[in-house]
């Protein structure tokens, strides 16, 4: 049988815990966020924009399939004007799973209580000043433009923010470091 004192020093360890894996200890150590682009093996930056030896059609097929792979709903989609637009997202960390969760309503307190967007901040941007706080969630956006530069020629670029986040002391400015839009201008090179 599990006594009074066993009870409050589980109550006690949960709680620490919690604590732990929420960031909720302070700022984190210097480094974590240091204000370098991703680069190629040839050290520059990874590019947000690609040129494609492929007609429009084909390239704009491409574009279509893979970001139909990375859950992110469109709010606007125009092949005429080469312009794919996703709709305003939230990431927040979902407090059962702690998996990512893209939403599309500006978050509630509730939503966001256990949140840490460190990761996805760690992997996907890079800024000046240091993190005092615990971000709890992102708020991003996406618009994609194809260009037809030949008959065999189509340049993408994409344009991924990170407007803000919240629940921190100070501002961070999070600026894309080129690895989201890299990797999805991969993906569209794999499928032309």
């Amino acid at each position: 049988m599990i006594g009074k004192k066993q009870v409050d020093l589980l109550h006690v360890l949960s709680l620490f815990l919690c604590l732990f894996f929420s960031g909720c200890f302070g700022p984190p150590p210097t480094g974590d966020y240091y204000n370098s682009p991703i680069t190629n093996s040839s050290n520059t930056p990874k590019a947000k924009n690609r040129t494609f030896n492929a007609s429009y059609d084909k390239v704009w097929s491409a574009v279509i399939s893979a970001s139909s792979n990375i859950d992110w709903e469109t709010e606007y989609i125009d092949k005429a004007s080469g312009v794919i637009k996703f709709k305003t997202s939230y990431l927040i960390t979902d407090f059962v799973s702690l998996e990512s969760v893209r939403i599309y309503k500006y978050p509630r307190e509730i939503d966001v209580k256990y949140g840490n967007s460190k990761p996805f901040l760690r992997k996907f941007t890079y800024h000046n000043n240091s993190l005092t706080g615990n971000v709890k969630f992102t708020k991003q956006n996406l618009v994609i433009r194809l260009k037809k530069l030949s008959p065999s020629k189509t340049k993408v670029a994409i344009k991924f923010t990170i407007e803000g986040a919240a629940f921190w002391s100070g501002n961070i400015n999070p600026v894309s470091n080129g690895l989201f839009e890299s990797d999805l201008l991969d993906a569209v090179s794999a499928q032309i």
